[in-house]
């Protein structure tokens, strides 16, 4: 996977959603010239033909990758979650062979509409996800620790956070422990992270609910360590 990832003529984006000795199940995302170019230009000047023919540029190219070349086979992706008045407590746990958590909190960024605030780490795993919500004019803010040397991955997810979402979206915050992800009208409460290991290699759990005084609490929460943050330096 990591061969076809840094071979690729395309930005392809790729999130571990379930992996067992025999099997994996992937998402995946690519971005080809057509993109770029689409990208480059003002909104009124990319027409709805445009954007159709990125969309099956991309379909054709994921589907020569996976299914042509790796001899995979497209599944059904989930059913998006629907809005409901009902409150919901669910735990997820991501466990060696299934990652429910993880499909959770990737259908959950994929369909925000307007924020997404991250309490916890960030790598390059998570990234994708938010600049994508960023890239649909969802509000992406993170409350995040100051890297050590030890942890360059963090540094230069940083970097690139900083690169995509602005300074004045990122906040220092020394002394958080907690981890929250606030996604609209929903929160995960537990000790997952946006990275790698968090989503793809470890045993986690974490509350997910819609309830109305938890959801408030953990925005008043993020509010008051984002206020009491400091923003990133340019260089981390």
């Amino acid at each position: 996977m990591r061969r076809i990832k840094d071979s690729a003529p395309i930005d392809l984006l790729v999130w571990v959603l379930e992996s067992t000795d025999e099997e994996m199940l992937v998402e995946a995302e690519c971005r080809p010239a057509l993109f770029r170019k689409i990208t480059q230009q003002n909104v009124s000047g990319t027409t709805e033909a445009k954007r159709t023919a990125c969309q099956h540029e991309c379909s054709v190219l994921l589907r020569a990758i996976f299914v042509g070349s790796l001899q995979a086979k497209v599944v059904k992706p989930a059913a998006p979650m629907k809005e409901t008045t009902q409150e919901i407590w669910e735990l997820l746990v991501n466990r060696v062979e299934t990652k429910p958590l993880t499909t959770r909190i990737t259908s959950a960024l994929t369909e925000a509409r307007r924020e997404v605030s991250v309490l916890g780490w960030v790598d390059t795993a998570g990234f994708p996800l938010l600049k994508a919500a960023r890239d649909r004019d969802v509000r992406v803010r993170v409350v995040t620790h100051t890297a050590s040397k030890r942890e360059m991955r963090f540094k230069e997810a940083m970097r690139e956070l900083i690169m995509v979402l602005g300074r004045e979206a990122i906040r220092l915050e020394p002394l958080f422990h907690s981890r929250l992800l606030i996604v609209d009208d929903f929160v995960f409460v537990g000790g997952v992270d946006l990275t790698s290991d968090s989503l793809s290699h470890r045993i986690e759990c974490a509350i997910w609910t819609n309830s109305p005084s938890v959801v408030a609490s953990a925005k008043e929460l993020f509010e008051e360590c984002f206020t009491r943050g400091t923003p990133p330096r340019t260089r981390t």
